[in-house]
């Protein structure tokens, strides 16, 4: 469950993290879209796409760049996930990411 964080229009910048709260119980699957909302090039492949794969087994979350899209400016996302009580801070940076809880 992704949210933030809270901007009061679409190009300002913020310094905060997206939070992502992951509920654990089963397997889930999530994709992050973006893009620059005020355009229509997301149809010229203008579009990042963050995989989240949640493995309960192994209670770890997984992240992707999604196919067909691209990092975008700026190209490092701070992410905060939390799960339970526990909470980690990463940096998305387009690569492959796993994380274990």
């Amino acid at each position: 469950f992704p949210l933030g964080p809270v901007k009061q229009y679409v190009s300002e910048i913020v310094d905060q993290p997206v939070a992502l709260t992951v509920y654990p119980g089963v397997n889930a699957k999530f994709l992050l879209y973006e893009d620059d909302g005020t355009s229509f090039n997301y149809r010229r492949g203008e579009w990042m796409g963050i995989e989240m794969d949640w493995k309960e087994i192994s209670r770890s979350l997984q992240l992707s760049l999604a196919a067909g899209s691209r990092v975008l400016p700026p190209s490092n996302r701070d992410i905060e996930v939390r799960v339970g009580q526990v909470s980690r801070k990463i940096v998305f940076d387009g690569t492959l990411t796993r994380l274990d809880f």
